[in-house]
């Protein structure tokens, strides 16, 4: 057949994982969760727990493609501005959904997941860099 470098086994295993996600996203939120649940804090935690997974898993995509070096060079900027981004579109999108409803503390808590998985990022790798200069 044909044989995958080491970096587009990687490549390609993240953006599978990306595509999946996507999907298990929108699965989730137009057929299987019940909006008539008055749990507000457990959904708050769900929005902002599945937002940081998406922002950390998009992260990773990011920063292993070579394609677009622009992309490369600024992973948590992009995959900040894309989750909540995709966050928006989707309690846009349910609001044209009868059974379900739009809310602003969910768009809340999904830019919150991934901004704060995004500063933890940040903060890993600055700290990774030091261990990494004051190592033998």
């Amino acid at each position: 057949m044909f044989n995958l470098s080491r970096n587009n086994r990687e490549h390609l295993n993240i953006t599978f994982m990306v595509y999946i996600y996507f999907l298990v996203i929108l699965i989730l939120a137009v057929f299987i969760i019940d909006p008539s649940r008055e749990l507000i804090a457990d959904d708050k935690l769900i929005h902002f727990g599945t937002f940081s997974l998406f922002s950390f898993i998009l992260y990773l995509a990011l920063s292993i493609q070579n394609k677009n070096m622009l992309l490369k060079e600024y992973p948590a900027l992009f995959s900040a501005a894309f989750a909540s981004f995709f966050g928006l579109a989707i309690e846009l999108y349910q609001l044209f959904i009868p059974s379900r409803s739009s809310d602003i503390f969910d768009l809340t808590a999904n830019i919150f997941g991934s901004l704060f998985t995004i500063v933890i990022i940040k903060f890993m790798n600055k700290l990774f860099k030091k261990l990494k200069r004051i190592s033998f």
